[in-house]
């Protein structure tokens, strides 16, 4: 997702459930050894093709837009 705008139509938003998204909670550095991990295994010359996506919003760009939110569950 490019932008949290979409998020905005939900401004009345009162639960959200977040906890099948760890990707909200992990560091940067979490994160690079996540893609590290997954290219364990390649061959050499697939691993060269393989490009992670970027993060492109963060879990404080999506709550800026639930103003009523009164319950948020992230196992």
């Amino acid at each position: 997702m490019k932008s949290a705008e979409p998020f905005s139509k939900l401004a009345n938003l009162k639960r959200l459930d977040i906890s099948e998204h760890p990707e909200f909670f992990m560091t940067e550095e979490k994160k690079e050894q996540l893609e590290c991990a997954e290219l364990q295994g390649l061959p050499s010359e697939q691993k060269e093709g393989v490009e992670f996506s970027a993060w492109n919003i963060t879990i404080d760009d999506i709550l800026a837009h639930f103003k009523n939110l009164e319950e948020i569950i992230c196992d």
